[in-house]
């Protein structure tokens, strides 16, 4: 395999590309140019039927990507990827990281990955946290001599400050050429001197063609509640989604979900109209808290619905804390969790994935009407 690292301080270039000779693959390093992307680094790899952008300058998500013809993300109102210089995060009130919202896959954290506001201990927090609007500090690429085999990036992204934890985020990325899977590996990492506790969400961001007025949700679980009353008066509609609805207020559900003797899990997100399925995969033990946002609004507001594996649910800190659902980690040690995404075309393969789930679901879910405890506040 060939193998090119880039590192903060050094002066390699803005571009860089390595493509096949028979033009089977490609990865695109370049920086954006114009609006609100401008200066933002990014990845673009082509591994055949999978093709997806990488934000090294936005802490290493995902922007919006295609399998075959299958669009992979959501049409956001911010025109992005937004360069995180654009990305006020105390504005409204906390909410500014809203106005650089746009990827298909970000990770929330990892001070926080919950709503804006401060700390009984007096510390300040904003919407879902930094690292979405960090930079990679260094980055790897790993490609085929020929037209076949495996694309590995690896990026690097510090979370640090004086009086507060030095954590690292290490995250690889992994696809064999003509696949339809891409595997994500995380790794947090504690380098200061005493014990730190993080939050990690990965917020998955599904819209057209995945979702419409006739596709669905499902997912192994052990139990689900809303976590507002606004999600509460649609809990009997809860794996259902509907057409997109102007002025339509976000519902969120938490669930608890069931693991393979593997200890994985997975969803889905099935549109039996066109017969194709998104599914994301995750590590349970590393990750035992799953929560499902649906955004129905109008295209124009974000027609989009997350899948999102984490380390806790989306609540302030405060409340995520008292309920012991922070990683702790001690100096020098890390994390590691797992994903896999996936998509599925065809009916025999969609089958396929209802059929794994369902084999899971032995007992029904527990599914409560009204936000509770544990859960939620």
């Amino acid at each position: 395999m060939a193998f090119v690292q880039f590192v903060k301080g050094q002066n390699l270039g803005d571009n860089y590309s390595a493509i096949a000779p028979d033009n089977s693959w490609s990865v695109v390093k370049k920086v954006l140019k114009g609006g609100l992307s401008d200066g933002l680094e990014v990845l673009e790899v082509n591994a055949g039927d999978f093709q997806f952008t990488i934000l090294v300058g936005k802490g290493m998500g995902l922007g919006n990507g295609k399998y075959k013809d299958l669009r992979l993300g959501w049409y956001s109102p911010v025109n992005g990827p937004v360069h995180p210089k654009y990305v006020q995060l105390e504005r409204r009130n906390g909410l500014g990281w809203l106005d650089g919202f746009d990827e298909w896959f970000c990770r929330c954290g990892l001070g926080s990955n919950g709503p804006p506001g401060t700390s009984i201990d007096g510390n300040r927090y904003t919407l879902h946290g930094r690292i979405s609007n960090l930079p990679a500090s260094a980055l790897s690429i790993r490609t085929p001599e020929n037209s076949k085999g495996i694309i590995e990036i690896k990026g690097v992204v510090e979370e640090a400050s004086l009086f507060s934890p030095k954590l690292v985020l290490e995250t690889t990325y992994s696809i064999e050429i003509g696949s339809n899977r891409l595997k994500i590996t995380d790794k947090v990492k504690n380098l200061g001197s005493s014990n730190a506790s993080f939050q990690l969400l990965y917020h998955c961001n599904i819209g057209q063609p995945f979702l419409s007025d006739k596709s669905y949700w499902k997912a192994p679980l052990i139990a689900l509640a809303p976590q507002t009353q606004n999600a509460a008066t649609a809990i009997n509609s809860y794996s259902t989604f509907g057409p997109s609805q102007s002025g339509f207020k976000e519902q969120v559900f938490l669930c608890k979900p069931l693991a393979h003797s593997s200890g994985k899990s997975l969803a889905t997100i099935v549109n039996p109209n066109i017969n194709v399925a998104f599914v994301i995969r995750f590590d349970v033990k590393a990750l035992p808290c799953f929560t499902v946002w649906k955004n129905l609004g109008a295209t124009e507001e974000g027609y989009v619905v997350g899948l999102e594996p984490a380390t806790n649910y989306p609540n302030f800190t405060d409340f995520e804390k008292a309920q012991d659902r922070c990683v702790l980690l001690e100096p020098n040690k890390e994390w590691v969790g797992e994903l896999e995404l996936e998509v599925w075309d065809k009916l025999e393969n969609v089958q396929k994935i209802e059929n794994e789930i369902i084999a899971l679901q032995i007992n029904m879910p527990q599914v409560h009407s009204n936000p509770l405890l544990p859960f939620t506040p």
